[in-house]
Parts: C-alpha cells; structure tokens; sequence
C-alpha cells in the first residue's frame, strides 16, 4: 500500500465509522433524553448527513464520486428531464403509493371507518414528498449495494420488487386495526409476487410507461396542494361575503380553551407555585370563576357540550365518534349573525375536523407545516418514525403543535379580516401529556414536594409519589409557558387595536389527575380534579368580580353570545353574567336548601368502559356526578356512590356516603338527578337508581 493510499484507508474507515455514529444517535435521540422527542427535522438532516458520510467512505472517498455518479446515475439521451430509470421509478412508486393512501384514508375516513380525517388535498404534496424520499433511498441504496456487493440488486425487477412491497405493504398496513399486522404483510407479500411475475417479461416496456406517466402525475400532485389551498380560500371569501349584516356594535368574541389544564395548578386559584402570573393580573381586570366545572372529563365530550350548550348524553360525540349535526353549535349561530369564524387546535385527534367540531367555522386549522409532519406524512414515513406502533402513532404526538403555532395561524387570519365582528376558538395542547414544555420552561420548578392533594399509588402499585412530583413539575412548567403565550397573544391583539372590543374568555376542557386517587391522567373518573377549571372572562362589562357558586361550561355559549350582543336562543343554557350583573350573591349556605332553579345543578358525565384498566373508577360502567352548593356527588357505573363536601375537602379524600348524618343530602341529589337527568339514568348503568337504604344492599 503506498502512502498516499494508507491515509485514504483510513480517512474512508473514519468516514463509514462517523456515519453510522451520526445514524445511530439521531435514531436513538429520544431514548438518550436528546431533543424534544420525536423524529424532528434535526434527526432527519442528521441520518441524510450520516448516510452521505458512510457511503462516500465505502466508496473509496471523493474521488470515485464522479465514476460512481456516471456508473450509477448514467445519463442517456432519452430520458426525461435528465434523470436516471432508477430515480423515475422511485418517483414513480411514490405517486402510485399517495394515489393509494389518499385514496384509502378519504374512503375511511367518509364512512367512518376510521376515527381520523382526510387532511384535504392541500397535504398531498407533504405524502408524495415523503415517499419520494424514502423510495429514492432504498432505490438509490440498492444501486450501491449493487455495485459493491451484489449485481442483482441493481436490476430493474429488484427494484420493482422491492418497490412494490413497499408500496403494497404501507396500503395494507393501513387496515392493520382490521387485518392485523401479519396478515397485511402476507397481502403485500402476494401483491408483489403478482405483480414480478406479471411485469419480469414485460421490465422493458413498463420502464417506458414509467418514464411518459411519472411526470403527468408529479405534476398534478403538485399542482392539487397550492389549487385545493386557493380553492378554499375562495370559498371561504365567499361565505364571508354572503353573511348578513351584523347587529350594530356586535363585540368580537375570542375562546381559550387550555386542554388539560386543571384549576388546582393555577396561581390564580391560590396554588403555591407562581403558574400563571400574567393572568392572574389580568383577570384582577375580569370576572373570575372560583368553580367551573366541565361537563366531561375529556376533550370531546367536553367541547361538543360546550359548543352546544348540552349536556354530553344528549349528544352523539362519544369515543371514537364524532358530533353529529342534530343541534347548532355556536360557531353556526355566531355566522348566522354576521360573524366571521375561525378555529386554531393543536389537539388534532379529539378537536381536529374529523369530530364535528369544525361545523360553522369559515377557517378551522389543525395542521401544522414542518419537517417531522412531512416526513410522516406517508404510511411508511410513521412506521419509520415509531416501529413500535407499527405507524399508528396520532398526529398529536408526531407533530406536536405548540401554542405559538397556534397563535400565529390565529394572527395571521384576524389580521386580513374584514369589519365584520369575529368569534374565533383557540385550542392549546402543550399542557397535555406528555409533558414537554419548551426551554426554558422545562427547568421552571424545581421547588420541594408541594403540600395538599393525597397520593395513592394504587394496587398494585403502579407509580411511585416521585413519579409524580415530576410529571406534575413538567406539567406546571407547560401552564407558564402558555401564560406566557397568553400575554404575546394579547399583546399582538393590543397593537392591532382590536383587544378592547374584544370578549375573551379563557377556559379549559378538563383537568388532569396525579394518582390523588390513584388514577392518572383524565377521562377515568369525575373527581375534582379532572372537572374544575379555570374560567375568567375579560372585557364583559365587569371587573374585579369573583364568582364563588360552582357553574358548568354548558353556558359558556350562551353567555359568549349574550356579550356579543347576539340575540339568539337557538343555544340552550343560561348566561352566567347572571352571577356578576345582579350584585351581591346570596349566602351559600342557604342556597343548598333554597335552590334558585334546576339549571344550578352543575352535571359531569363520562363513558370509556370498554377502554379502561381494571383499576380505573370508568371501568365499571359510564359515571354520572353533580355538584350543588359545597357538595359533590357521584354516582359509578356499578351503583357505588361517593359524596364530598368541596369546602372542608378541598382534595376529596374523604367520602361521605356512608355516614347516616348525609342520607338526607344523597337523597337529594337522587331526586335532583331523576327530575333533570331521565335520558342519562338509563345510560349511565343499569344499577340506577341506587337502592334506598332501607332496601336491599346496593352491590
């Protein structure tokens, strides 16, 4: 070996070894604690990277790059804009591969096959871009591997074999929910023998088809994204410009809904840590809600009921389904009235346009452009980015959508709007677990253990209170990153002139459970902790007023619309300005034997059984709760009933049901559930109504 020869060996070996190190660490980023999670655009330039610098080295070093680019990519006269047969059947297998999965999720999604939605043909180029990637990858891969190691793999049927399982087997997998993840491999696996068998004496001529229809079908997927976008902008011009007048000195209305944010963490109700220091000091300014409660301890079922003013038995949207049109939702009353509507999610799976929601928004975003979102754009993209779930991973945890995102969609349309009033719902999700908040936010809080709510770590035990301080650290952090977000939001609507006239209420859909009573998360019980939530209205009229009876976010529409001005009864509920515009509030205590009307009773309900863990309270059938006064009652899918006083009990640890100086009040609330709930009765278990004391023992 000669000595200009001994270095390149070695300067080759370090190049391969460099590659896979870079490989190898963007693949296991997450499980290394690098990044934000994920497989993000970083990850992405870092496997190409790796990739490019492993291959230079195998192949001998720069030098050979001008041979290799000649043997491998050859060009010859005929073919089409310059490119080699190898990169157009790639191209080609990627259009076939889009055609295919848009064509599938559209039907899935319109008959309901699925519980996701057709994200529209403006996405299509993201999925076409995808497959293009990653077949000019393995197409390009197995040209290499042909000249280094093997000839065969560098043919044209090893191409179309390989492709053509790629393709077919990203089709079948995705009715992996309905096939199974064996059985679409062994689909896939016949198509492909099919389709070699067929195309193995015909290679010359199908090369030819490829080279005349690739281009034609490049061209209109490119051509559908920027049409099908303009397209909607159009009609949503038109909409616009179709609406009635409205009503003279109509305010604009603005919802901020902050999933998954509980009451409990908020500095604003008295917690410890300083969470929400810009609203608290705003809402000083405001009218304050010491005890709202959702209607449901999850995110559909919760923004269905308050987008109508129902309460969620009396609607269609439960797990898995979606809000039907049988009642308006207040985006389509506040359009009837002459204003314009947008919606801005970031929870994509339980808010996204496949659950109803988006009815009567002449704008509803979900979606969010970045890299990770291309690069899962296709079936095979997901399978990449989480081998584990086979690519059934949701977009929400893909592509997470942050509140800034979020903001800036809702900024750019109010800003183009014309002088017609607005009613525009914001959903942030950065508060929903996983716990990611951002830098510098992820290290906020690092304070002791906080005192007050219990600890059960369940049984058998499944976390420990450790586990939790540090969830509900990360998940404090999430709440000052949004307050945060709250005050540029508000900001960039003081410098556009328009924050005055300006209804804001700021809210959530639920709460969020740290093993209190040894259940995580939300949507397993109807524990306080999962159904009050902040509420605080700004700009209504009143100012430093805090409201202590409990309410429900059923009549947040119907008060939403009351501000505006909007004169409309098509959505039921009562206006809460009741509680700040008739003066002082009457003396609580009293109020429990001397109710005001029935609408006081604040109702939570909750389904999932066939979805829960055995130790999860749901899992014994749909639960019904009310809270009246400073009690809390609850009712489980098996008869069994819990009753708490909120004001002695702040953390419900003590249960009150079987105490005979209560029955009187458990009677109460029976009564008060069979007069105002006879359509849940019959949903809720087939154990209701709870046997009477004197009867036989409830099971």
């Amino acid at each position: 070996m000669s000595p200009v020869e001994q270095p390149l060996k070695w300067l080759r070996i370090l190049s391969v070894a460099a590659g896979l190190f870079a490989i190898a660490i963007s693949l296991l980023a997450e499980s290394l604690g690098i990044g934000s999670g994920g497989f993000g655009g970083k990850q992405i330039a870092l496997v190409l990277a790796g990739l490019t610098v492993a291959l230079l080295g195998l192949l001998g070093g720069p030098r050979l790059i001008p041979d290799f680019i000649t043997r491998i990519l050859a060009l010859e006269g005929t073919e089409v804009l310059g490119l080699s047969p190898v990169a157009w059947v790639c191209v080609w297998f990627a259009v076939v591969a889009t055609v295919g999965e848009t064509t599938i999720v559209f039907i899935q999604a319109t008959f309901g096959l699925r519980f996701d939605y057709f994200r529209g043909l403006s996405t299509v180029w993201m999925t076409t871009a995808s497959y293009v990637t990653l077949f000019l990858a393995v197409g390009l891969g197995l040209s290499w591997l042909g000249r280094l190691v093997w000839s065969v793999l560098a043919s044209r049927l090893s191409h179309v074999v390989v492709l053509t399982f790629l393709t077919s087997g990203s089709l079948a997998l995705l009715f992996q929910s309905e096939l199974g993840k064996a059985p679409a491999l062994l689909l896939a696996s016949g198509i492909t023998a099919v389709v070699a068998r067929f195309l193995k004496p015909r290679l010359v001529r199908f090369w030819q088809v490829v080279r005349r229809t690739t281009p034609v079908g490049l061209a209109v997927i490119v051509l559908v994204g920027p049409l099908s976008i303009a397209a909607a902008h159009v009609a949503e011009g038109r909409k616009i410009n179709r609406l009635r007048d409205a009503s003279p000195g109509a305010r604009n209305v603005l919802l901020l809904i902050l999933d998954t944010v509980r009451a409990h963490d908020l500095g604003l109700y008295g917690y410890p840590r300083q969470t929400t220091p810009f609203l608290s000091g705003r809402a000083k300014g405001g009218i304050i809600f010491e005890h709202a409660y959702s209607t449901a301890p999850w995110t559909l079922a919760s923004h269905a009921s308050l987008f109508t003013g129902r309460w969620p038995h009396e609607l269609s949207a439960d797990h898995l389904v979606p809000l039907d049109g049988a009642f308006p939702t207040v985006a389509e009353t506040f359009a009837a009235h002459g204003f314009r509507t947008g919606g801005f999610v970031a929870n994509q799976f339980n808010t996204g346009p496949h659950t109803g929601l988006a009815r009567g928004y002449h704008r509803y975003e979900a979606d969010q452009l970045s890299a990770r979102r291309v690069f899962v754009a296709s079936k095979l993209g997901r399978i990449l980015h989480n081998p584990g779930s086979w690519g059934n991973t949701g977009f929400d945890a893909i592509n997470r959508k942050k509140a800034s995102a979020v903001r800036r969609q809702f900024i750019s349309w109010v800003s183009r709007q014309s002088e017609r009033p607005f009613f525009a719902f914001l959903n942030y999700f950065d508060a929903h677990d996983p716990y990611d908040p951002p830098v510098p936010f992820d290290s906020l809080f690092h304070s002791p253990p906080l005192p007050g709510g219990p600890f059960e770590p369940g049984s058998p035990p499944r976390w420990t209170e450790s586990d939790m301080q540090d969830r509900r650290r990360l998940y404090d952090a999430a709440i000052a990153y949004l307050d945060t977000e709250l005050e540029t939001l508000f900001q960039d609507l003081e410098k556009m002139g328009i924050f005055e006239n300006t209804v804001v209420v700021i809210t959530s859909d639920h709460g969020e459970e740290f093993a209190e009573h040894g259940v995580i998360y939300h949507g397993k019980s109807l524990y306080d902790t999962v159904l009050r939530v902040p509420l605080v209205i700004l700009n209504a009229g009143g100012g430093g007023v805090r409201v202590a009876r409990p309410v429900s976010l059923r009549d947040v529409s119907s008060t939403m619309l009351e501000l505006a001005g909007v004169d409309d009864n098509s959505i039921p509920g009562s206006p809460l300005s009741r509680y700040w515009r008739n003066g002082p509030e009457e003396d609580l205590g009293d109020w429990w034997q001397n109710p005001a009307s029935a609408d006081d009773m604040v109702l939570s309900e909750t389904t999932g059984a066939s979805i829960a863990s055995p130790f999860e309270p749901i899992s014994k059938g749909n639960m019904l709760s009310a809270v009246v006064g400073q009690y809390h009652y609850i009712l489980r899918g098996d008869g069994a009933e819990e009753l708490f006083d909120r004001w002695a009990d702040e953390w419900e640890e003590r249960d009150l049901s079987d105490s005979a100086a209560y029955r009187p009040i458990l009677s109460e609330f029976r009564t008060r559930l069979d007069s105002t709930a006879q359509r849940f009765r019959q949903r809720v278990s087939p154990f209701w109504p709870p046997k009477d004391e004197s009867g036989p023992e409830r099971p």
